[in-house]
């Protein structure tokens, strides 16, 4: 057998953990932008919330999203006094304070500018004495700052400092201390360049010196003369740090750490790292909980409270989650007990806790001591706790208490080892072998007693031989039986004839196909087994070898949600879930057949469910294509987690999961795997603080105190902003400071006065409002933290909107005066003319008068029609109309433009006549025969177009003008009018019904189409009268219409008493209309 071993090298235990220890994962902050202010020496959090770092090229204030970066400025006085930045304090008034090579500078949060504290002119300590180096605040609110000429009281109300030169050891040398604190009695302890450590008591300015002693040796456990000594372990101190239990910490530039010891009055060496970079210790800092934190050249350190054991983490380049960079240069505690890293020569890391739970493993190929490569697809834990992982590219062995990885791999030399190195499946049985299911390479048994591989291979001569290459679950059940779940079906391994008898369902049940293709067995507590496959859901009943299959029906929602199953799993309390490919988590009633599907739309982070596994608080973890979800069974809430939140992929498509005897929780992944335990994972309890960040008018950005600027100091200390009209577009900016997971914040905003409802926004942290009245409004803003916990009290800023100066109370004051004048005008000059109100009235009755008779005079009294003057009057401009559009015509043939006759520029009369009218009047009376003409009238109007003119001619005579159609047209329009006439019942009276017949005569304006003035209009009607006659004469009840015909225009005139039909036949005049074949009599 041929097994490769690899081991890592083992670092000591106080380099680095021992495998599923301590694991640290960091986050690390805007790198490309906090590198602009160069490497970190201070960090702070100020009142609000915001992070504060402080560089060797700047100041930037965090907010969670983004940096506001700060610089001296030329020429600017509010801005920084210099660009180094060397420490930073939130004094215990909120105001925050920043230490520089060029004194101490109080920024202004309101007016978001800084006011500096200096020397005086002429002061002999020069630049020296205004590099401050690092502040401390005592009980009164005063600072001790230490700076490279020494020591020195600073009063922030007066600005003044008070210089303290017994706190130097001695005159000659360097003046240079890089620390001062105060520990719980008030009493200052300095660090200094070339001095050590000094104890200083400001009352008596006495100075109790701890001068360097010798640093001995860099081992783990030095020897008693090499560990206690009269002083710290080197004379560069660079970092003091006092914790809660009143020690003081020292770290030197050359002798590591140091810790003070008040009852020995001596310092104690603690070797945290032997490397020549972990003899620099730059920070120190206590958490919350107790633990130490120190920071050298190369790593950070964790010292668990109450152990003497250090915890390396330093910089990988293959790990994201690692630390940053290598060379830790401050650190640093905020309000909720996160830590943050400062590095040279740039970089910030917050060390991420929830993140931290989850300890991933992926392969490595600089590391021999890794998981095998190509992702993994099963998992099974051994009875000594240690874990069999099995990948694309081998099998891993992996021992959990010493964290080491030993690796099985494919020898095509060797015939004991793997059958190939894809391994899809595997389970330790309780006779202490492995069974491994390998892609195309069968069953593999395992004897770990012998180290002897068995192979099981399917052979077409063998019908006892395993089915199937692709043995993607294997289990043993509880009556010591192993199943193995293939692509062609599910195997039971005979042990006594070291054989195989094969289960098929039936082709019914696999829809007429003969592949099953089998990912999961699976033995429930009442001992059956199911088997998942991509078509469905599958019970094998033991004694008759048949299944019963339940499949996705669309039409049943209790159905499965879908035929792909992937993973199987009952609970403690008896519950059975059911993993699949496209339709979620399945919870089945297995007395009733019927499921109830839980999906993306209830919260599952992706609807492929490859793993099920339930935790020790009786949650179920999922694993899914797009990272863990957690399902709680009593809310039915899913949490899920993805890299974001530590883990070192998304891709959990394999059925992995392991509940380990350590509570830890074991899911593999296409980059390795991921180990946590879900009782450390706690939720974000913090409750976010919103702060106003920024204002923006039409997308600028508004600065304090510019020109036109509302703002009058910064917009998250403004409670009530004032805008004019003009700003009527203006966007507000908004952050939750909750720095775990910051863009999982959710936030919510409503502007009342103008929004009905809160606008939950989702991740956005903005909101613009575009032309708001004029008037008082409240903007309000809240956030949730990344786990859906909400601050229902909002964050608000009261927003008024002003009118234009045509809309202000001033103005409508003289508005009213104006009103009020013109009205007292407006009186006055009524008054004048009511005098000639009785004129003027009579003048409007006459007027009216006038309308109404000028009225009468154009329309037929019976009728109401248009009458003959009504058409003297209009028809000229119709008249006009029609010859310019054929004089164009005309105009363009004569130049050579062919083109046919204007279609719609004719003038059309039509004499209607009816027949036989005077027998009307004769029978029935003369008011019978009005109700018969007012009758044609509307019947008439009905049969014209509303353009068209319809004139009462005189008589029983009614003339109808159609007003630029197409002369070819007429004919038809005639006929239709005859017969609407013809069919039509008349109401004389006295419920008598009468028919009567009309005869229409019609001609044509211009009557010549290419000479168009040759006849007037009024001859053209003459002309229609003559057809008209002709129509009565030739028998009654007919449309008889004129046209021109191929002789000169000359040749007639409707004056002529030459005979009609003579003309006629000779061409000069033509018969249109539905009498044009018939004779006619003229």
């Amino acid at each position: 057998m041929i097994v490769i071993l690899l081991w890592l090298w083992v670092c000591p235990l106080w380099a680095r953990p021992l495998a599923d220890e301590v694991h640290l994962a960091f986050r690390h902050v805007l790198p490309d932008q906090v590198a602009t202010i160069g490497y970190i020496n201070a960090m702070a959090q100020d009142s609000q919330g915001f992070m504060w770092f402080g560089g060797a090229s700047g100041l930037a204030r965090y907010d969670g999203y983004n940096l506001k970066i700060y610089h001296r400025e030329e020429g600017r006085p509010g801005s920084l006094s210099n660009n180094y930045i060397n420490d930073l304090l939130l004094a215990s008034d909120g105001s925050l304070w920043v230490a520089t090579r060029s004194g101490l500078d109080r920024y202004d949060a309101r007016s978001d500018r800084f006011e500096h504290f200096q020397l005086v002119e002429g002061d002999p300590r020069g630049a020296a004495g205004s590099d401050i180096t690092s502040m401390a605040e005592d009980a009164q609110g005063n600072f001790w700052v230490s700076s490279r000429a020494g020591l020195a009281y600073f009063y922030p109300v007066s600005g003044q400092f008070d210089y303290h030169p017994e706190a130097l050891p001695t005159s000659e040398g360097s003046s240079i201390i890089w620390r001062v604190v105060l520990d719980h009695q008030g009493t200052l302890w300095l660090g200094y360049q070339v001095h050590g450590v000094g104890h200083y008591d400001p009352v008596a300015r006495q100075l109790r010196h701890y001068p360097a002693a010798a640093p001995g040796t860099q081992a783990v456990n030095p020897p008693e003369a090499e560990r206690y000594f009269p002083g710290p372990s080197f004379a560069d101190v660079r970092e003091l740090y006092v914790d809660r239990h009143n020690t003081l910490w020292v770290g030197t530039y050359g002798g590591g750490l140091n810790r003070y010891r008040r009852d020995q009055d001596d310092f104690e060496r603690l070797v945290h790292d032997t490397t020549e970079k972990g003899a620099i210790v730059w920070a120190i800092r206590e958490d919350h909980q107790g633990n130490l934190w120190v920071g050298d050249g190369s790593a950070v350190y964790q010292r668990p409270r109450d152990s003497d054991r250090f915890y390396r983490f330093t910089h990988q380049e293959n790990l994201p989650t690692s630390l940053g960079n290598y060379v830790v240069n401050r650190l640093f505690v905020d309000r909720l007990g996160d830590i943050w890293v400062g590095f040279f020569p740039a970089g910030v890391d917050r060390v991420d806790r929830q993140a931290s739970v989850f300890r991933n493993y992926s392969h490595s190929a600089a590391d021999p001591n890794s998981v095998a490569d190509g992702g993994v697809l099963s998992a099974f834990e051994d009875p000594k706790g240690n874990l069999w992982v099995g990948a694309g590219y081998g099998l891993s062995y992996y021992d959990r208490q010493q964290g080491l990885f030993t690796l099985y791999r494919h020898d095509p030399a060797n015939p004991n080892s793997l059958s190939g190195n894809t391994v899809l499946s595997v389970v330790q049985d309780s006779r202490n072998q492995l069974w491994l299911g390998v892609w195309s390479g069968g069953l593999n048994r395992l004897d770990l007693a012998t180290g002897r591989f068995h192979h099981y291979l399917p052979s077409a001569e063998n019908p006892t031989a395993i089915r199937g290459r692709e043995p993607w679950s294997v289990i043993e059940d509880s009556r010591g039986d192993i199943w193995v779940a293939t692509e062609l079906g599910l195997n039971q391994y005979q042990r006594r004839s070291d054989s195989f008898r094969y289960y098929l369902p039936s082709p019914e049940q696999m829809d007429g196909d003969g592949t099953l293709y089998a990912r999961v067995v699976y033995e429930d507590k009442r001992g059956n087994i199911w088997l998942g496959s991509i078509r469905g859901l599958f019970l094998l009943d033991r004694e008759k070898g048949t299944f019963t299959r339940y499949a996705h029906n669309p039409q049943d929602p209790t159905s499965l949600s879908a035929n792909f199953v992937f993973a199987l799993y009952e609970d403690d309390q008896g519950n059975f879930w059911v993993g699949t490919d496209g339709g979620g988590l399945n919870l089945m009633d297995r007395d009733k057949g019927t499921f109830i599907a839980y999906t993306s739309q209830h919260g599952l982070a992706d609807n492929v469910v490859a793993g099920i596994v339930a935790d020790r608080q009786d949650n179920l973890w999922l694993g899914t294509q797009r990272g863990l979800s957690r399902f709680d069974r009593r809310t039915g809430r899913f949490t899920n987690y993805d890299k974001r939140h530590g883990l070192n992929d998304n891709l959990f498509n394999r059925n992995t999961p392991v509940n380990t005897r350590t509570g830890d929780l074991f899911f593999g992944n296409s980059r390795g795997f991921t180990l946590f335990n879900p009782a450390e994972l706690h939720l974000n309890t913090q409750v976010p603080q919103v702060v106003i960040t920024e204002l923006q008018i039409f997308n600028q950005p508004v600065a304090v105190g510019a020109e036109d600027s509302p703002l009058r100091q910064t917009i998250g200390y403004t409670d009530q902003l004032t805008l004019s009209h003009r700003d009527s577009v203006f966007s507000l900016e908004f952050a939750a400071l909750s720095y775990q997971l910051p863009d999982n914040n959710q936030y919510a905003y409503r502007l009342q006065g103008f929004d009905a409802n809160w606008h939950r926004v989702g991740n956005k942290r903005s909101a613009t409002y575009t032309n708001l009245d004029p008037g008082l409004y409240v903007f309000e803003v809240k956030a949730a933290n990344s786990d859906g916990l909400w601050n229902e009290t909002p964050t608000r800023l009261q927003i008024r909107v002003l009118p234009p100066w045509w809309k202000t109370w001033w103005a409508y004051c003289v508005y009213v005066l104006a009103i009020a004048l013109i009205l007292y005008w407006f009186n006055h000059v009524q008054r004048l003319k009511l005098f000639n109100e009785g004129l003027r009235q009579s003048q409007r009755e006459l007027e009216e008068a006038y309308r109404k008779l000028e009225a009468a005079s154009l329309s037929d009294p019976l009728t109401g029609l248009k009458n003959r003057r009504f058409l003297s009057q209009f028809i000229a401009a119709d008249v006009a109309m029609a010859e310019r559009a054929y004089q164009n015509w005309l105009a363009d043939r004569a130049t050579g433009v062919e083109g046919p006759a204007p279609t719609d520029a004719d003038l059309i009369f039509m004499l209607l006549d009816m027949d036989h009218f005077k027998s009307v009047n004769d029978n029935h009376g003369h008011g019978a025969g009005d109700k018969v003409l007012e009758q044609l009238s509307r019947l008439l109007e009905t049969a014209v177009r509303e353009s068209d003119y319809l004139v009462r001619w005189g008589g029983e005579e009614f003339l109808i003008v159609v007003r630029f159609a197409n002369r070819t047209e007429a004919p038809e329009m005639a006929e239709r009018i005859r017969q609407a006439v013809a069919n039509y019942e008349f109401k004389p009276g006295d419920g008598q019904v009468l028919r009567r017949s009309c005869s229409m005569g019609f001609a044509c304006y211009p009557f010549y189409p290419e000479a168009p003035t040759a006849l007037r209009w009024e001859q053209v009607v003459d002309t229609a009268d003559r057809a008209l006659y002709a129509a009565k004469k030739s028998g009654r009840n007919r449309v008889v219409g004129l046209m021109a015909g191929n002789r000169p225009a000359q040749t007639f005139s409707p004056s002529m008493r030459e005979d009609i039909g003579e003309l006629i036949n000779a061409g000069t005049l033509q018969v249109s209309g539905a009498e044009a074949g018939a004779p006619l009599v003229w």
